[in-house]
């Protein structure tokens, strides 16, 4: 004869819709990690005997969920949806297309030097370019400064390089306005004509013109004196360059 428990006694047998139910809050508990943080700020303590307080301490450690309103950080989407890519894609254009315009330009000034630079491609060779150049700075009524060339010095040391050299052009008129104008932009004077060689047995002429040289000073008189400049520069190059010169750049 078998003797039935009490009905107190009995395992309490779970309904399967409730069943159901506390598997997934389990489940939802699982997939959410937590994160210890410290409490917010600090908190007080009470006053002694002497109505003096003590020292703020640390808040205790409390747990928070990621994604905590509590924790202050903005709400992030869920997901992203078509609109908003639109929406992105619309805002990011002009910024993307400000970019890749800056990018052509420095790349183009990489390619042709700073503003203002001129290269004529001759067919004399380096050392008939360079007597070709001292004759037209005389005829034009200006003065050769000063002349450094790098293959020259690399020479004396035994070292062979293309022919290069820099020819320095001003005359003391020129100097004295300038320096009136703007004592500042005497360090750009005199004005350089570069002179190269390359690999076929010809050689190249590249100057800047003064009113780009002169240019970041932002002076009228002194863009007057590079307005006057120019035209004696250009015959200059123009003469020594010879008819069948051509448009070019350095490499």
């Amino acid at each position: 004869m078998s003797v039935r428990a009490p009905r107190r006694l009995r395992p309490r047998r779970l309904r399967p819709r409730r069943l159901r139910k506390m598997r997934r809050i389990s489940n939802d508990k699982r997939r959410k990690p937590l994160a210890i943080l410290r409490g917010p700020g600090t908190v007080p303590t009470v006053a002694g005997p002497s109505g003096h307080h003590g020292q703020a301490r640390p808040g205790p450690l409390r747990r928070l969920r990621l994604g905590d309103h509590n924790m202050g950080e903005p709400d992030m989407p869920k997901r992203i949806t078509p609109r908003g890519l639109r929406l992105m894609s619309r805002r990011a254009l002009p910024a993307l297309t400000g970019v890749v315009l800056a990018a052509t330009t420095l790349s183009a000034q990489a390619a042709t030097g700073p503003s203002g630079t001129h290269t004529e491609a001759t067919p004399y060779s380096y050392p008939i370019l360079l007597k070709r150049l001292f004759a037209s700075v005389k005829a034009h009524h200006m003065v050769v400064v000063a002349k450094a060339s790098a293959s020259r010095g690399a020479a004396a040391r035994g070292v062979k390089i293309p022919g290069n050299a820099v020819i320095m052009v001003f005359r003391n008129d020129f100097a004295v306005t300038m320096l009136k104008d703007s004592v500042a932009a005497g360090i750009e004077a005199p004005i350089r004509i570069y002179v190269t060689a390359n690999r076929n047995g010809t050689a190249d002429i590249t100057y800047r013109t003064p009113s780009a040289v002169f240019a970041p000073y932002h002076n009228r008189a002194l863009n007057h004196l590079a307005d006057t400049l120019d035209p004696i520069f250009a015959a200059i190059v123009r003469s020594a360059a010879g008819p069948h010169a051509r448009p070019s750049r350095l490499s």
